[in-house]
C-alpha cells in the first residue's frame, strides 16, 4: 500500500482493520494538499478516488463529516481541481464516531 493512503489521524487500531479501497493513492502532492486543507479548515482530510464507492470498512462509515461553510467547500473543490480524480472529504476534529444504526 501507498504511504499516505490511509491518514496518519486515522488510530492505530482503527487503521489496521479500514478497507483503503476507496482511498486515493498517497502521492506526496496529495497528502501536502490534505495537510494544507486540513490546516486552512480545522478539520480531518481523506483523499479519496473520484467515483469511488462506499465500503462497510470505510471512513464515511465510521466518522461523521465536518460541517462546512461554501468556502469550505469551495477550498476542497478547488483543491480537486489541481488532483484530477482525486475527492477530498472533511471529517470532524477532534474525529467523532458516527452513531451505529439502533443506538437510539
Amino acid at each position: 500500500m501507498d504511504s499516505g493512503v490511509i491518514p496518519e489521524w486515522v488510530p492505530r487500531g482503527v487503521a489496521a482493520g479500514l478497507d483503503p479501497g476507496e482511498l486515493a493513492p498517497g502521492g506526496a502532492g496529495i497528502v501536502r494538499e490534505r495537510h494544507a486543507l486540513e490546516d486552512a479548515l480545522g478539520v480531518f482530510v481523506a483523499a479519496y478516488r473520484a467515483g469511488a464507492k462506499g465500503r462497510p470498512e470505510g471512513l464515511c462509515i465510521l466518522y461523521e463529516a465536518a460541517e462546512l461553510s461554501e468556502c469550505d467547500v469551495a477550498r476542497l473543490r478547488a483543491a480537486e481541481g489541481r488532483h484530477g480524480g482525486v475527492v477530498f472529504v472533511a471529517y470532524r476534529r477532534p474525529l467523532r464516531r458516527r452513531r451505529e444504526s439502533g443506538d437510539g
